[in-house]
């Protein structure tokens, strides 16, 4: 007899800092710099080292970041392999284009696994200040983004 996989998502939002101890900030007013779904026992996210990967623990930050929340679905169906797929070695996107299928990034994996649409990006905070070409005022999302719409969708705080 084989047992049911239970049905749930999860995912982990990180908080960062600079070197300098500076909270990193992606949008004004942004809390959160970094963000993983849950696929099986490890965290499925894009980093700009590996792209989308699969890892068990977070140290792409090193000790200047950490899992802040962690927000739960207990009624969604867990990823499917071909979903991850997908994504799994895709290189990262550094310029931030949504609809560049050949990258991505954290927020962006993470918004399309869950079908969350995308937002006018900004890209006003302190992390992003100087850096020319991005797209600004074009579709993205960030990691706070993909919070808020997850709350909206009666995802839960467990962390």
């Amino acid at each position: 007899m084989s047992v049911a996989a239970e049905a749930r998502i999860e995912v982990a939002f990180l908080e960062a800092w600079s070197r300098s101890g500076k909270k990193i900030e992606l949008e004004k007013g942004d809390r959160f710099a970094h963000v993983a779904i849950r696929y099986q026992n490890k965290w499925f996210h894009a980093s700009p080292a590996n792209g989308a990967e699969l890892v068990e623990t977070f140290d792409l930050f090193g000790k200047t970041a950490k899992v802040t929340e962690i927000l739960v679905n207990e009624n969604a169906p867990d990823l499917t392999a071909d979903e991850v797929r997908i994504f799994l070695g895709l290189p990262y996107d550094f310029k931030f284009v949504w609809n560049n299928s050949g990258g991505t990034y954290c927020s962006k994996l993470v918004a399309q696994l869950l079908a969350i649409a995308p937002v006018v990006m900004r890209f006003d905070g302190s992390y992003f200040a100087g850096i020319k070409n991005l797209p600004r005022g074009e579709p993205g999302i960030s990691p706070d983004g993909v919070h808020s719409e997850l709350l909206k969708r009666g995802y839960r705080v467990i962390q």
